[in-house]
C-alpha cells in the first residue's frame, strides 16, 4: 500500500504546488481526511511520536507557575497590615483648643 500512498501523496503535491492558495477546501479536507485513514489502516506513515513529548514539555511549562505561587503562598510569612490612624483637621484643633 506504500506505493498508492506515495502515488496519490505526490499528485495532492503537485496540485498544491500548482495551485497554491486556491485549492478547493473540499479537496484539502479529502486529502486529509485520507491520509489519516490510510495512516491508521495500513501504517503507511509512521506515528509522530515527537508530538508526545512536545505536549509533555508544554505541560511541564504550564504547571511551572502554579507551583511557583503555592509554593509562594505557602512558605511566605504572613504580615500583619499596618492600619495607620487618620487625623482630621477638626480633631486636631478640637485637642488644642481643649488643651489650652
Amino acid at each position: 500500500m506504500q506505493p498508492y500512498y506515495d502515488q496519490m501523496n505526490n499528485k495532492y503535491m503537485e496540485i498544491g504546488e500548482l495551485y497554491g492558495e486556491n485549492v478547493c477546501v473540499d479537496v484539502l479536507d479529502t486529502m486529509n481526511i485520507t491520509r489519516e485513514l490510510w495512516s491508521e489502516l495500513f501504517q503507511c506513515v509512521p506515528e509522530r511520536k515527537a508530538e508526545f513529548w512536545l505536549h509533555i514539555g508544554f505541560g511541564i511549562v504550564a504547571t511551572i507557575p502554579l507551583i511557583f505561587y503555592f509554593l509562594a503562598y505557602a512558605l511566605s510569612t504572613k504580615q500583619e497590615a499596618r492600619v495607620l490612624q487618620q487625623h482630621r483637621l477638626a480633631e486636631v484643633f478640637a485637642n488644642t483648643s481643649a488643651v489650652a
